[in-house]
């Protein structure tokens, strides 16, 4: 084999090889933002104060806050107003749920509104990442992030990927947030004190 053809064929597939990496990864985080969805609807169901978060449309308005992926905030967004059956998809004991993607550099506009949850969709600046905590705790309203390191860094919820994928809670975060969480969820999350 001639020396161009045999760079041609390497080239060829080093980029499959680069391309499947890439749909593994992606495939990976899609079933964490999955799971992450479903803990987080748990999450807020678990939350003893949900009523005092219905906004003046009487609606629990959840956020999606992204740094880049859009696309991806919008689809998690719509993929959380369809998780259960129905009649419960689009709702948390009974009362409405309005998912709205937002930008990290539209947070401020988008903060002045009543919120019940906020999903971390990528992982943010640290700047930002402490705006939102910052908000949440001042407004008793739960944050998740899927990522690792968010959760030490004080987002009051995340995942524990082990044998097992359970919540995992930051217990100073929730005290300071004074949000009153169930128990029971408590009981079966990893917790984290720092």
């Amino acid at each position: 084999m001639k020396a161009g053809k045999r760079y041609w064929l390497t080239f060829l597939l080093l980029s499959l090889l680069a391309v499947n990496q890439l749909w593994a990864f992606d495939q990976k985080q899609q079933r964490i933002n999955s799971i992450g969805l479903k803990l987080f609807r748990s999450l807020l169901a678990s939350d003893l104060d949900i009523d005092a978060k219905i906004g003046a449309d009487r609606q629990l308005s959840i956020l999606f806050i992204y740094a880049r992926e859009q696309a991806m905030a919008k689809q998690l967004a719509d993929d959380f107003l369809k998780i259960g059956k129905q009649p419960k998809q689009g709702k948390i004991h009974q009362i409405p749920v309005s998912a709205t993607a937002v930008s990290a550099s539209d947070l401020e506009m988008a903060l002045q509104q009543r919120i019940a949850g906020v999903f971390i969709v990528d992982q943010m600046t640290e700047r930002q990442l402490v705006k939102v905590i910052d908000y949440a705790r001042s407004k008793r309203i739960v944050v998740f992030s899927p990522y690792p390191g968010d959760v030490q860094a004080g987002v009051a919820a995340g995942l524990d990927i082990g044998v097992k994928v359970r919540p995992f809670l930051n217990m100073s975060a929730l005290q300071a947030s004074g949000l009153n969480i169930k128990k029971l969820f408590i009981k079966v999350s990893k917790r984290y004190e720092d």
